[in-house]
């Protein structure tokens, strides 16, 4: 990984930045025209709040999000549960507008903001209810806040996912809980389709997200672009790791 010292403007020594190719494969002629609207250079600080067991500051494009983990603690239900319970708090600042967040290819938008943040709880909540190993931690509960702090109004909400569920992702390495494997989200879109995937470390498919009607002929390629991306990630995020462990 090629890491700047940018510690003037950009904050402590683990600040992490990040950036990748636009074209993860060059090698293959394009069947469509591909759009690109985002900055691909990601910045990350490990251990933004101290009082909690792992957390992580994202920024991408302006986009600016922070995601703390508590737990596991005691669950105090009634009832005896032999696996921890997983919660998910997502808060979007009331200064950020989110007029052209969308669901689906039919360009529905999305004006209830509580509508909104169950969707991607939910998503969320799907993508790591499995990875984490919650038979770890029986009569306990671990607790996921997700903060949107400023969005750039160009990220479509596929985007903003996936930046949620890499920045997810990273704050449960931070926290050192017991999980089955690392998971990363790919992104990718074209004239034809917007794609988000989350897989995990073993290639296995998370979840598949798309705008997308009634497939095209242009699916196929485009999911694949949308796995290298999300391999492309992984790739930077072993090598991250790797360091540390070694400086």
């Amino acid at each position: 990984m090629n890491i700047i010292d940018r510690r003037r403007n950009l904050g402590p020594d683990n600040t992490i930045p990040l950036k990748f190719t636009t074209s993860l494969l060059d090698d293959e002629e394009p069947t469509t025209e591909t759009t690109i609207t985002t900055d691909s250079k990601i910045f990350i600080e490990l251990g933004t709040i101290k009082n909690c067991n792992g957390s992580t500051t994202f920024e991408n494009d302006k986009t600016i999000i922070i995601t703390s983990l508590y737990g596991p603690r005691p669950n105090f239900n009634k009832t005896f549960n032999n696996t921890a319970t997983l919660k998910i708090n997502l808060e979007i600042s009331q200064f950020i507008n989110i007029d052209n967040l969308k669901l689906s290819g039919n360009n529905n938008t999305i004006t209830n903001k509580e509508k909104l943040i169950t969707f991607i709880e939910s998503f969320i909540l799907t993508n790591f209810q499995n990875l984490i190993i919650l038979k770890n931690y029986p009569k306990s509960v671990i607790e996921l806040y997700v903060q949107i702090i400023s969005l750039n109004e160009k990220h479509t909400l596929l985007y903003i996912i996936q930046q949620i569920l890499n920045s997810v992702s990273i704050t449960l390495l931070d926290s050192k809980i017991n999980i089955k494997a690392i998971a990363t989200a790919g992104y990718y879109k074209s004239d034809l389709n917007e794609l988000l995937i989350n897989m995990s470390s073993n290639d296995d498919i998370l979840s598949i997200l798309n705008n997308l009607d009634d497939f095209n002929e242009g699916y196929k390629r485009d999911l694949e672009m949308c796995v290298e991306n999300s391999r492309g990630f992984r790739v930077e995020l072993n090598d991250y790791l790797l360091n540390d462990l070694t400086n």
